[in-house]
């Protein structure tokens, strides 16, 4: 476990978290309703954090692309 994750120990120091009402708030980043108290999710990042720090962990995976001949030909049904 990384330092950015053990220092995010709850939600309501998660820069996702938005306070609503009493002792609730939102999640932007799962959607859901939370409470502020509960143990961070490790999507946690810390409220000033800089999103290149979470960016270079990130994995890129290759992506096959298909290339398509320059003419195709199309054949027309007559109904």
């Amino acid at each position: 476990m990384d330092a950015s994750h053990t220092l995010t120990s709850s939600c309501r120091c998660c820069q996702y978290y938005t306070p609503e009402g009493r002792r609730g708030g939102h999640c932007s980043q799962l959607h859901v309703p939370v409470k502020g108290g509960w143990k961070a999710c490790h999507l946690a990042m810390l409220a000033f954090s800089s999103p290149w720090e979470e960016a270079q962990k990130m994995v890129v995976l290759p992506q096959k692309v298909e290339v398509l001949p320059d003419k195709v030909s199309v054949a027309v049904l007559a109904s």
